[in-house]
């Protein structure tokens, strides 16, 4: 896998997400660029060249013509988490493709599917980020489900294609992409994997909260 051009894509979601405007003024983690490269690189550190080349080809389109796929991302989420907000301004975003947006809801359940069978070998470090399904949005909680499905639903249908056959081989060999993108992402902050990972977030969560008799007077 390139470096090069993983970082290229990486920068053009950089710039996407600096650009992106929120109601309540800019969010903190607008302004928290290492974590944004490590979370975004070891997603792409998970796929082909040829899906890496394809999703940037896609920022470089959206790029030319004016549009911000990242502003439009967490606007489709809006559909789950806060339904009339949305339905007042999707006639502003780009009109869905049938056949993409049954490509990207495909890929999204394959995801989820991968995201529950890790949290059977990861509670940790699954339990400690998004919740995994829709059914637990709200006003300020996005779930794993709907953050993929509404970033999947800005790619092209020729991109998502290429992400439909690359998930498909990987599940036909049994292999958990959700998993190994977690792994790429553990070694980018400094664990050895995904194992270790899992056991020190284990370790802190029982150390936080051990009872001590000795405080208890």
């Amino acid at each position: 896998m390139s470096q090069d051009g993983i970082r290229h894509l990486v920068d053009l979601e950089w710039d996407f997400f600096q650009a992106t405007r929120n109601e309540g003024g800019r969010a903190p983690c607008q302004d928290d660029r290492e974590t944004f490269y490590v979370m975004r690189t070891g997603q792409a550190m998970g796929w082909s060249e040829e899906m890496v080349a394809a999703w940037t080809a896609d920022l470089e389109r959206a790029k030319d013509q004016g549009r911000n796929p990242v502003m439009e991302k967490y606007a489709r989420m809006m559909a789950s988490t806060a339904p009339e907000a949305y339905a007042a301004m999707e006639h502003l975003l780009p009109p869905l493709d049938p056949e993409a947006a049954a490509l990207a809801r495909a890929l999204t359940d394959q995801t989820v599917a991968w995201a529950e069978a890790a949290r059977e070998r990861f509670p940790y470090v699954c339990g400690s980020g998004r919740p995994i399904r829709s059914a637990e949005d709200g006003p300020y909680v996005t779930s794993l489900e709907t953050y993929c499905y509404g970033e999947l639903l800005t790619a092209s249908r020729e991109t998502l294609a290429c992400f439909q056959r690359y998930y498909a081989a990987k599940a036909e060999r049994g292999e958990n992409l959700y998993i190994e993108i977690q792994t790429h992402t553990a070694r980018l902050l400094g664990y050895g994997g995904l194992e270790e990972a899992e056991r020190v977030l284990c370790a802190n969560t029982r150390s936080c909260c051990h009872h001590d008799p000795m405080t208890n007077g």
